[in-house]
């Protein structure tokens, strides 16, 4: 089966990210909601040279009490549910990767999150984006903006 990762607000606060099978129907409150590998997101907030800027943070959620992939979830108890966006996805995927969630309890890989340099490239990338859409806007032949 199929698996698809998704964001959810539950009742008690949390946000949490995981996988859930794509027939599973998450607001059927007869039965729990079943979520592989779910990670607790958190947003902190950090002081660059640009000014201050939110990052996000994946940790185990109920990792390591247990040693379950499946963790069953009341669904009467999720708020909102979305899609993860493609690259939260690869960020999921990436930090499940790195946890160590079969050695039991306190034996996952405490990085949570991204390497420095993996942060480098994805900043450099934004750049690039960045100047990528200035390009276009600069080039557009409909653009009627003037520029002094």
């Amino acid at each position: 089966m199929n698996e698809q990762i998704r964001v959810f607000k539950l009742s008690n606060g949390d946000s949490i990210i995981g996988a859930i099978f794509e027939t599973d129907d998450i607001f059927d409150f007869e039965r729990p909601l079943q979520i592989s590998y779910p990670l607790k997101m958190i947003i902190m907030g950090q002081m660059t040279k640009n000014g201050p800027q939110e990052s996000l943070s994946l940790s185990p959620w109920v990792h390591p009490m247990t040693e379950s992939e499946y963790i069953d979830i009341n669904s009467k108890n999720v708020i909102m549910s979305a899609p993860a966006s493609s690259g939260l996805e690869r960020y999921y995927n990436h930090c499940v990767n790195q946890f160590d969630f079969i050695g039991g309890p306190q034996e996952y890989n405490k990085s949570f999150g991204p390497t420095d340099e993996e942060l480098d490239n994805i900043e450099v990338q934004e750049e690039m984006d960045e100047i990528d859409n200035a390009l276009d806007e600069l080039t557009d032949p409909i653009n009627t903006k003037t520029i002094h």
